[in-house]
């Protein structure tokens, strides 16, 4: 078992090394992806770089900055949408996703869910 989690630490830390990447739906607080994470910012020394980022949930209770700062030292820039308090509605979420995509000129949209599922059957 242990080979294994070294594989998957190896596999983690070279990710990290060779590609920006963007958590969404994580909550960055996983003990072992942390350990790892930890790992790979010790190895490069980023000091203040934040080549990762953090797609997260907050509601107005909550204290952003603190988790900015938290997720800073980790190697990750946080990007945030608002969450009611008490609630699942996740939609900030899309309007946060779309605000990004406009930014960079993508245009989104969604198909609809019977093409969808006519494209995963082979329907076309």
């Amino acid at each position: 078992m242990s080979g294994d989690l070294n594989f998957h630490r190896r596999v983690i830390w070279t990710l990290l090394a060779t590609h920006s990447i963007v958590f969404v739906g994580f909550s960055m607080r996983d003990s072992f992806f942390m350990d790892v994470i930890n790992v790979w910012k010790k190895d490069f020394d980023l000091h203040f770089e934040c080549p990762h980022f953090a797609i997260m949930p907050i509601s107005a209770n909550e204290d952003c900055e603190n988790k900015k700062e938290n997720l800073r030292l980790y190697g990750v820039k946080s990007l945030f949408y608002e969450v009611p308090q008490n609630s699942s509605d996740h939609s900030g979420l899309d309007i946060l996703i779309a605000e990004i995509a406009e930014l960079r000129g993508v245009r989104v949209s969604e198909p609809a869910v019977n093409m969808i599922t006519r494209q995963t059957l082979g329907l076309k």
